[in-house]
């Protein structure tokens, strides 16, 4: 018999020794192994519920005792209700350290964009309020800024919003009249629950950040 090999004794041969190739590992894998080093996989980081119980967190900040903390807030209401008195009344109180609807405010430095008014409006609107609710100007007048303009949050309003926060420790409450006003345009081609909540989201965030009440007014 020829001992000579035949064209599939050659391709035998040579997937025998790819299939060997392919079960071995590299020089690199096993020099790896040999040092113990471990390919690092992405991995979650839960907390243990027990852990989350014995911890003590910081009690709410609450401008107003029971009804504003805290956090980002949306107040929705029909268009000519009285929102924006109800909102001028609320930065009024909270700037004097009065009563808002006969709860306890905790005073500090208010920020209030009044976006659909003009300063003659809020000239008599803060007159008549403060003939009604016996909060005089010169209770708030150290703590109440106003804003009829603002710039839109793609235009940088949340990195302006952050740093007047910064500079004024004892900020309290900001309230956005409205807050349509501020968010600029949206294509047409968008998701309109996700824009709204990534919008959203951006105030939530400023108002963790710092332990602030963002009250944001929409029709």
């Amino acid at each position: 018999m020829s001992s000579e090999k035949t064209g599939m004794d050659i391709i035998n041969e040579l997937n025998g020794k790819i299939v060997k190739t392919l079960s071995e590992p590299s020089p690199v894998d096993a020099a790896d192994k040999s040092q113990g080093a471990e390919i690092q996989r992405p991995r979650l980081h839960p907390k243990k519920l027990a852990d989350i119980v014995d911890t003590e967190y910081p009690a709410l900040k609450e401008p107003v005792k029971g009804l504003i903390v805290e956090g980002a807030t949306v107040l929705a209401g029909g268009s000519k209700i009285g929102k924006s008195w109800m909102a001028l009344y609320l930065c009024m109180a909270v700037a004097a350290g009065k009563p808002f609807l006969d709860r306890q405010t905790d005073q500090g430095d208010v920020y209030y964009f009044a976006l659909e008014s003009s300063e003659r409006q809020l000239n008599k609107r803060a007159k008549k309020l403060s003939f009604k609710t016996g909060i005089k100007q010169s209770e708030y007048k150290p703590f109440l800024n106003i804003d009829i303009i603002a710039p839109t949050v793609k235009d940088g309003l949340i990195e302006m919003l952050d740093t007047w926060i910064s500079e004024h420790p004892k900020a309290q409450l900001i309230c956005i009249d409205v807050m349509q006003k501020v968010r600029g345009i949206t294509p047409g081609n968008r998701n309109a629950y996700q824009d709204d909540y990534a919008y959203l989201t951006t105030f939530a965030d400023l108002a963790k950040k710092h332990r602030i009440a963002i009250l944001l007014l929409h029709h």
